[in-house]
């Protein structure tokens, strides 16, 4: 399932927690050296005047982002889906770029070793993956599309796991302590219904009509839907009404999105150039942070900073204080893979991005932030 063709980029950046020694290299790893002269946001922007990063805990076997970075996996002539971080787990879902609605699988990545598991699991479609709570050895959540419609819990140590099955077309989920919500499509051209159904089992049930989704989020008892004009928010049991979020430019795509337990943030596609912040007592979002993307397509943080993939330029940073902001890693403007990660660990980014000195394929890389 790839809802996301046409956008290309993607992100998710799991909050920080643990700060872990990076491992050694792999037999294998190839060290990449960054952008050529001439691509995108390849110039190392200036240091922040603010507090500086702490130091790794030990030598780094990768170089810094600014660089170069690692290669850690290669799935070609596969192409990498997305990927979601459970604790020091990584899911990766890979497909073949010759039949992308066909079968695919998952590669597990122990990441206090950066050591992928020789066992591959088979999917019946490539899966959208979604960590509920990546510092925690938290269940991953995650949707396919086929004739049979799932639901896949993931959880380290266990193979996935269908929990919910016979679903038209479910797309994009998301998930708290107690159910699980996605949304899916009932008739071609007509809005998606986001639905949940309880962990523990049960009826499924409807929450809200989100028209064109690209996220869900769950923050406080609410489901956050943001759609291709703007955001929407529902109350999870699905009582009262939808209700829209204003304070910012309306009629532009919002892929880029993320819940903190102070807040859903958010940042429009188009050139306001800024990061926001909505909660569940006011139906204004606040501008939190500048910007130099433009075109924003995913987000997430760490407690230090806010990164965003600017499409087609490099994945940035913005410090949370003192709102400097830095290219961490440049991208390939036409980039050939369906979407672009990234997941931090410890003081290492992990990301799918172009290698420039072997024609262009995707591979997960990985190097210190």
């Amino acid at each position: 399932m790839m809802k996301r063709l046409g956008l290309g980029v993607g992100i998710v950046v799991a909050a920080a927690g643990c700060k872990d020694a990076p491992a050694a290299p792999r037999d294998g790893e190839v060290a990449i050296d960054a952008a050529p002269d001439g691509a995108p946001d390849g110039a190392v922007d200036a240091p922040p005047d603010g507090p500086p990063d702490a130091p790794p805990d030990a030598p780094s076997p990768s170089p810094r982002c600014l660089t170069g970075a690692t290669r850690l996996l290669d799935v070609t002539p596969r192409r990498i889906g997305n990927f979601a971080r459970s604790g020091s787990t990584l899911y990766v879902s890979v497909y073949d770029p010759a039949d992308p609605q066909g079968p695919a699988s998952i590669i597990t990545i122990d990441l206090t070793t950066n050591t992928p598991a020789a066992q591959e699991f088979a999917t019946p479609r490539v899966l959208y993956l979604v960590s509920t709570d990546g510092d925690a050895d938290a269940d991953v959540f995650a949707t396919d599309d086929t004739a049979d419609g799932s639901i896949w819990r993931l959880h380290p140590g266990s193979p996935p796991a269908v929990i919910v099955a016979h679903r038209p077309d479910p797309a994009y989920i998301a998930a708290d302590a107690t159910h699980v919500y996605w949304s899916e499509s009932t008739a071609p051209g007509s809005p998606d219904h986001v639905v949940r159904r309880a962990l523990a089992g049960g009826n499924v049930e409807p929450v809200m009509t989100c028209g064109g989704p690209f996220s869900l989020h769950v923050m406080g008892g609410y489901v956050y839907c943001s759609g291709q004009s703007n955001v929407l928010r529902h109350r999870g049991d699905g009582s009262g009404s939808d209700e829209g979020i204003g304070g910012y430019p309306l009629g532009y795509p919002i892929f880029a999105a993320m819940v903190e337990s102070s807040g859903y943030y958010f940042a429009p596609f188009t050139s306001t150039q800024m990061i926001l912040r909505a909660d569940n007592q006011s139906a204004l979002a606040a501008t939190v942070a500048g910007t130099s993307v433009v075109r924003a397509a995913s987000l997430s943080a760490t407690s230090d900073y806010f990164y965003v993939v600017d499409l087609g330029s490099a994945i940035r940073r913005t410090h949370r204080v003192t709102g400097i902001e830095e290219s961490v890693y440049p991208l390939v403007v036409n980039h050939d893979s369906a979407n672009q990660y990234a997941v931090e660990y410890g003081n290492q980014l992990y990301f799918d991005a172009q290698d420039y000195n072997l024609g262009g394929v995707p591979y997960l890389l990985h190097c210190v932030d």
